[in-house]
């Protein structure tokens, strides 16, 4: 052995396959459109809604997303493929002030029939 390599392993990929479980949390992804693209852990925890409203709490700063009732104006779901759906937020962005000129990721919780995530900090 290689007096250079002494300490290391070497990593056999499928001697370790078992040991990593992919575990689906709910995810949010906002776009730099303002688009917000979402998991099915998600699509599945709103109960496969056709539309949604958004929910807005200033004290927390967190906003969310809730099926959109009867009467309710509500923002169309699209469905990209199996596990990616998308919702346009670029309206509710501009009026709570969230900044969207990167992409952000952020995990999210499913609270009764509703996803609430923390949103970005202000961009300076």
């Amino acid at each position: 052995m290689d007096k250079s390599l002494a300490g290391f392993e070497v990593f056999e990929r499928f001697v370790h396959k078992r040991s990593a479980r992919y575990k689906p949390v709910p995810r949010l992804v906002l776009l730099r459109s303002g688009r917000l693209f979402f998991n099915g852990v998600v699509y599945t925890g709103l109960g496969a809604p056709q539309s949604v409203v958004f929910l807005w709490n200033t004290d927390t700063r967190e906003f969310g997303m809730r099926v959109a009732t009867a009467g309710e104006y509500g923002y169309r779901v699209l469905r990209h493929d199996d596990d990616r759906y998308s919702v346009s937020a670029t309206a509710f962005c501009k009026k709570y002030d969230i900044p969207h000129g990167r992409a952000r990721r952020f995990d999210a919780r499913i609270e009764d029939r509703r996803v609430l995530a923390p949103a970005p900090a202000q961009e300076r």
